[in-house]
């Protein structure tokens, strides 16, 4: 989505991030999708380069706890990393 390619450059990353309107595939493949609701638990999955789950945000009141907490696991996974 546009907004995600502006936020993903505001902040310099070098990670692509994924939104998964209007089909929902991946939602329903990571479970966080509510069927009887129609909509998808707002949720950030953070993945390394292998393909591993290393943090879940889900389910958060303030909207900037997610870029944050997000950020907070990657800093953490590349500090490990040297």
């Amino acid at each position: 989505m546009p907004t995600q390619g502006a936020y993903a450059a505001s902040l310099n990353l070098a990670f692509p991030l994924l939104s998964d309107r209007p089909k929902y595939e991946v939602c329903r493949a990571y479970d966080v999708f509510r069927e009887s609701v129609d909509i998808a638990i707002r949720t950030a999955f953070v993945i390394d380069k292998e393909g591993t789950i290393r943090g879940v945000i889900e389910d958060r009141q303030d909207m900037l706890d997610y870029p944050r907490d997000s950020l907070q696991i990657v800093r953490a996974l590349h500090k490990m990393s040297f």
